[in-house]
């Protein structure tokens, strides 16, 4: 790696741990007053940023991560979903896992495993599909019932000679 490019690795480093600490700080407000307009926007931008510095880096896993969290906040920003303690701690738990894999690209100059962000971005993605219906997962399908079978056709009328018939003149 070119000078260049350690220098673009430990930018995206640098503005990752700024981003996280803005996030971090805004959820720590926010648990004790979560409906500070400011704190939402605030942890909505630093995940907005992350996501896209993670995006610009091609840092496909660490971007995934983000965006779903940030679209869980956006539920909370522009759909009025109350910032309850499961999300708050479903974020600080995010905070936590994106401090470790931002980090470690910087180091590394490379993205996250799949399996360091799958979990998370599993439970995000179960906790925005709870607070929004247009996000739930499709129901499983339902297999349809078998058809009624039609009723026994009626039997045939008994057949009956000529000679039987009561109208029929005998011999």
């Amino acid at each position: 790696m070119s000078a260049e490019d350690n220098e673009i690795w430990q930018s995206y480093a640098n503005d990752g741990a700024e981003a996280l600490r803005d996030i971090e700080e805004s959820l720590l407000v926010l648990e004790g007053d979560p409906k500070s307009s400011a704190n939402i926007n605030r942890l909505y931008r630093g995940l907005h940023t992350l996501k896209g510095n993670s995006g610009f880096m091609r840092l496909a896993q660490i971007e995934r991560l983000a965006h779903v969290s940030e679209d869980l906040i956006g539920l909370v920003r522009d759909r009025g979903v109350a910032l309850d303690d499961e999300i708050i701690e479903t974020m600080l738990k995010v905070v936590d896992r994106l401090g470790e894999v931002v980090g470690a690209a910087g180091n590394e100059q490379r993205d996250a495993a799949p399996e360091r962000v799958a979990d998370l971005v599993a439970a995000v993605s179960a906790v925005t599909a709870s607070r929004d219906p247009k996000r739930a997962p499709p129901a499983p399908a339902v297999a349809p019932r078998p058809a009624t079978p039609p009723p026994p056709a009626p039997s045939p009328a008994p057949v009956m000679y000529f000679s039987e018939h009561p109208d029929s003149v005998g011999p």
